[in-house]
């Protein structure tokens, strides 16, 4: 599967719900420098900044994907493309934070 079956697939779950690929369900995908797997798969996800997380494990191999019960704030971003997110703070429970101005 390419980022885009993974993504497909993502984008029909219903809020609360979650979908694990294996490390070989991922591995024709081919990110861009400076990327993941996992980045490749959200760059491509509708609505990924503020409906989905993504939790790998790296001993198992396991990816989980989950669609937020209730999209964020704007103010706040479950996902952001690697090459920006220095432009944003993150907390401690794992979200970025758009700084204030």
């Amino acid at each position: 599967m390419d980022e885009y079956d993974v993504a497909s697939q993502i984008n029909k779950l219903l809020p609360g719900g979650e979908i694990t690929f294996t490390r070989a369900d991922l591995g024709d995908i081919r990110p861009r420098h400076g990327f993941t797997r996992e980045d490749a798969v959200m760059e491509v996800v509708r609505d990924a900044a503020h409906e989905v997380t993504c939790e790998s494990d790296h001993v198992t191999g396991w990816t989980t994907f989950r669609r937020l019960v209730t999209p964020l704030p704007a103010n706040l971003h479950s996902y952001v493309t690697p090459d920006r997110r220095d432009f944003f703070k993150l907390r401690s429970d794992g979200l970025y934070e758009t700084p204030r101005r």
